[in-house]
């Protein structure tokens, strides 16, 4: 992956990163005062040695395994029995272990004895009485007036707790919670297999994406003669799909167009209806024939007649042809549901109705059932000029559309490419759709 890929992935999920990280900075503070503070006192003690005859450098290792043995004496047991003594209090030596610490300050003499208590006063008292003891303990073994150990800065009461600190914890938590949020978001996107964009279907396809609809209201809904995608944010869209195709076919030898979809409900009933209404709004004389003999989205009567009586030839074509409110616009219904709409698909009698429809108007489009459910759109696809699939955005999954694309590839077939459906707009098509509708209405006023 590139790095636009990597930055694709947080655009698109950036909620779930700020959301997780949100969340783990928010446990982290309750966490935090929650807990019972604790507050840390310091007593500074120092070690000198009288070292005459001495070299430096050997004075200097002498001190520094002065200062190492004291340390290591600080938390002892013979050191924090005297201490627990000094204090008459109930804590046992033991408690006083997990209490108190010791360490040497780097590049000195001194060495630090620290104490951790609930209570700051406490604290100090722990502190001190450790390194008296420390002292008591080291000065009372001494050899021959060698070395010796003294306080130097007796501990003082801390003003603030050493833990827990709210502000440290909620920066590292929110360091935190970056790295699970990208993380997770990582791990959605690998499992989120949908086709998200243009650019990855047409990589799927390996064949030009014609046109991208946005998710609107009306993207499942509406009759042929329904004229309410005039005032829908989708009718430029849809024409530049009809313009895209009709760049395809400079000759004109592309009449008959097949619409299906891998599955059902990616909105191909909806593209058929929408581009038939744009083809006939740029002059053209169009019909839409609802060929899907399973289930239909246009037949409003029911058992009304269509494709499947002028098939079987109990009707002439003529007369199941509808005219729409639309100028333009004639609509071929479904008819009854056979029991063999794949042998009907792919009789004769189908072929001569297409040649006839061709022969009278200029744009055949066929709405077709779902090419990922049955074999009806395959048996129509090698007697069209071309077909068109409707990918749904985000729902749809890749292996779906590679499947289809396989498909609609075979003997006398020709995959014009895809649309996208439902896309929800971003700045960039918000953009351009008021641009292009200001320019619109600027003509539309201009006398």
């Amino acid at each position: 992956m590139e790095l636009r890929d990597y930055l694709n992935i947080i655009k698109k999920r950036w909620i779930v990163i700020v959301a997780i990280t949100l969340l783990v900075i928010a446990v982290v503070l309750v966490y935090s005062f929650v807990q019972e503070p604790v507050y840390e006192a310091k007593a500074t003690c120092m070690v000198s040695a009288t070292l005459s005859g001495q070299s430096e450098y050997s004075a200097i290792q002498i001190i520094q395994q002065l200062l190492e043995t004291f340390n290591k004496i600080a938390v002892s047991s013979p050191v924090l029995e005297n201490a627990s003594q000094r204090l008459k209090s109930t804590r046992s030596p033991s408690q006083l272990k997990q209490a108190i610490t010791s360490k040497v300050i780097l590049d000195t003499q001194l060495i630090l004895v620290s104490a951790k208590d609930a209570e700051p006063v406490t604290a100090v008292l722990e502190a001190n009485a450790a390194a008296d003891s420390l002292i008591y303990f080291v000065n009372q073994n001494e050899g021959n007036g060698t070395y010796q150990i003294v306080k130097v800065e007796s501990a003082a009461v801390p003003k603030s707790p050493v833990s827990p600190k709210p502000l440290r914890n909620a920066i590292l938590g929110g360091f935190l919670g970056l790295l699970l949020g990208l993380g997770s978001a990582a791990v959605l996107e690998s499992i989120d297999v949908s086709v998200k964009s243009k650019e990855e279907l047409g990589k799927l396809l390996e064949r030009p994406v014609l046109g991208e609809i946005p998710l609107s209201s009306n993207n499942s809904s509406g009759a042929v003669s329904d004229n309410a995608i005039e005032d829908s944010g989708i009718l430029e869209p849809t024409r530049t799909l009809r313009t895209n195709i009709q760049y395809m076919d400079i000759d004109a030898k592309l009449r008959t167009i097949l619409i299906t979809s891998p599955s059902q409900g990616e909105g191909k009933t909806f593209i058929s209806r929408q581009l038939a209404k744009a083809f006939a709004a740029g002059g053209k004389k169009v019909i839409l024939v609802d060929a899907d003999l399973r289930k239909t989205a246009h037949d409003s009567e029911k058992h009304a007649q269509g494709l499947t009586d002028a098939i079987i030839g109990t009707v002439d074509l003529g007369a199941v042809i509808k005219n729409t409110e639309t100028e333009q616009l004639d609509l071929l219904l479904s008819g009854p549901f056979p029991p063999n709409p794949s042998e009907l698909l792919g009789s004769e009698a189908m072929l001569k109705i297409l040649d006839s429809l061709r022969a009278s108007y200029e744009v055949v489009i066929l709405d077709s059932s779902p090419i990922g459910m049955f074999s009806d759109p395959l048996v129509l696809a090698s007697k069209v000029d071309g077909t068109l699939l409707v990918v749904e955005s985000r729902n749809t999954s890749a292996e779906s559309v590679k499947s289809a694309a396989q498909s609609l590839t075979g003997p006398n077939m020709n995959l014009l490419g895809a649309v996208l459906n439902k896309v929800k707009l971003n700045k960039r098509h918000n953009n351009y759709y008021y641009y292009y509708n200001s320019g619109r209405r600027r003509k539309r006023t201009k006398k």
